[in-house]
Parts: C-alpha cells; sequence; structure tokens
C-alpha cells in the first residue's frame, strides 16, 4: 500500500478510504483492464458485419490487446499473492464473465445450431490466452505471428 501511495502520490491512508486492502484494489484493477480489452473488441467489430469476420477479429483483438499490453496481461492473468476464492469470486461476476461470454455469442452467430458452444469457446479462449501467456513470458522464442497462430 505505501509504494502504491507513492505512485500516486497521496498518503497511504488515503488509499483505505477507497479501498478495503490490496485485494479490493486489485479488483478493480483487474476490471479496469477487461473493460480496456472489451473495448477495444467493441470498437473492432463496429466495423465488420460478417459473423466468421466478426469472431476472427474479435480473438485478433483479444490476443492483439494482452501482447500489446503485458503488465495488464500479468496483472490480469498472472497475479500473485492473491487466493483462488479472491479470484474466483472476480471471475464468477456477472460482469466480468461477459467479456469472456462475448466469444460465447460471436461464435453461435457463426454456428448457429451448434450444440457445442460452451466447448468451442472454452478452446478458443484457453487458444487465446495461451499464446498470449507465450508471447508475454517467452519473448525470445522465435514464434510464429500471433495474427497467424489466433486464425
Amino acid at each position: 500500500m505505501r509504494r502504491l501511495a507513492k505512485e500516486v502520490g497521496c498518503a497511504p491512508m488515503t488509499i483505505y478510504a477507497h479501498f478495503e486492502g490490496k485485494t479490493d484494489i486489485l479488483r478493480f484493477l483487474w476490471a479496469d483492464a477487461l473493460r480496456d480489452m472489451s473495448h477495444d473488441i467493441e470498437k473492432k467489430l463496429k466495423s465488420v458485419v460478417e459473423a466468421r469476420e466478426r469472431l476472427r477479429a474479435a480473438a485478433q483483438t483479444f490476443v492483439d490487446y494482452w501482447i500489446n499490453h503485458p503488465d495488464h496481461f500479468r496483472l490480469v492473468l498472472m497475479s500473485s499473492d492473491v487466493t483462488q476464492a479472491d479470484v474466483s469470486t472476480f471471475i464468477m461476476d456477472e460482469g466480468t464473465l461477459a467479456h469472456f461470454l462475448m466469444f460465447s455469442m460471436l461464435i453461435q452467430e457463426v454456428l448457429p445450431d451448434e450444440l457445442e458452444t460452451k466447448v468451442r469457446t472454452d478452446t478458443l479462449l484457453s487458444g487465446m490466452i495461451g499464446i498470449a501467456l507465450c508471447a508475454n513470458t517467452i519473448p525470445d522464442y522465435p514464434w510464429a505471428d500471433a495474427t497467424s497462430m489466433t486464425e
């Protein structure tokens, strides 16, 4: 808290006027990064009409966001010193889930009769997060272009 207060330019006790503790601060920062990422996707999708292309554009924007914001990636998807309960409470929040479940709707636009939308969504999310994870944590490996891997 002292380090954060110093960065922000306020007294440590001032932070407690707005947040109960570290976990609340992290949840706020996690939500902010996810909103930012979703905003990028929504902005991209405004100019895309065809369902398959919308899914492709959303997936690429998702991966690009996390690669272009490695600090956000580490904060949201690799935070340490938090309990599983803290993370679960945040992840299971409707607002948080919406940032990920948008891909279910995009998949349903492409495959409206598909019964396994959840499996396809979870597979896509896992792959996209994996691409960003590798790009952020093993940058010296000569990875294929993220756009090609996201296709």
